[in-house]
């Protein structure tokens, strides 16, 4: 029933998860900052690339990976959709391992293992992984063992790229909704309702913590949001590149490829 729901009405789907993302997001996160005063658990500003004067809470990410995890797992038994089993065991995997960063802190060489088994999880059993580079630096089809290793470097290198610039009002925010949402459309457009469904559940969840951490931000999102966003970014990206692959080019996504 649900199934032939969002085949025939998909557009009313996706505006629907990312509602419920961006409501959930927008109405937890004043309790977080309220318990972040309450417990004292600031960012102490001690990194030179953040540029604020306030002890800001960096607990956002919390709300971000709760809404779309919950998201996800509920339209995608609506949809049997097995690939998003993968990526939510990898988003709560890195969730935790965010939290305890932005709380306690992590030693460097522990978040670099825990990111290789979140992105060998989702390379090697969700099937988020390239089978070509089509050309680039001289390299064509690739066998399983280097799709995969260059599929895991391309998810570490996202997950950091997004971690690292958290702490600028509304950046990491700002282009976290702009890729979730151009992901979004393009899946639509092409017809692959699970992947867009991911996508605008991102956006939803983003889009409802911007609205405080627009400057003056009143909360950053974090390590346990950074990564989650950077993680879901790279395993759509993926996606995207591996579908444009057999598509073609009279695809609508193929003239936005990489």
């Amino acid at each position: 029933m649900f199934t032939d729901l969002i085949s025939t009405h998909p557009i009313v789907f996706y505006v629907a998860i990312a509602l419920m993302a961006f409501l959930m997001v927008l109405v937890s996160i004043p309790s977080i900052i309220f318990t972040s005063l309450k417990y004292n658990l600031f960012d102490k500003n001690d990194l030179h690339r953040k540029n604020h004067d306030l002890s800001i809470s960096r607990l956002g990410g919390l709300a971000i990976v709760s809404s779309f995890v919950i998201c996800i797992l509920l339209f995608s038994a609506l949809i049997n959709f097995n690939e998003a089993n993968f990526l939510t065991v990898s988003c709560i995997i890195l969730a935790a391992l965010g939290l305890k960063d932005d709380v306690y802190g992590t030693r460097t060489s522990t978040k670099f293992i825990l990111q290789m088994i979140v992105a060998s999880i989702l390379v090697f059993f969700g099937g988020f992984r390239l089978s070509s580079l089509y050309g680039v630096f001289n390299i064509g089809d690739m066998n399983l063992l280097w799709g995969g290793l260059f599929s895991i470097i391309l998810i570490i290198f996202l997950n950091n790229a997004f971690n690292l610039i958290d702490g600028i009002d509304g950046l990491a925010a700002g282009i976290g909704i702009l890729a979730s949402a151009c992901f979004g459309v393009t899946f639509a457009i092409s017809n692959h309702t699970s992947y867009a469904f991911i996508a605008f559940a991102l956006c939803g969840a983003i889009l409802g913590f911007i609205k405080y951490n627009w400057y003056p931000a009143k909360i950053f999102m974090g390590d346990t949001g950074a990564l989650i966003i950077g993680l879901t970014t790279a395993a759509l990206a993926v996606k995207f590149i591996e579908i444009n692959k057999f598509t073609g080019n009279n695809s609508p996504t193929f003239y936005s490829a990489p």
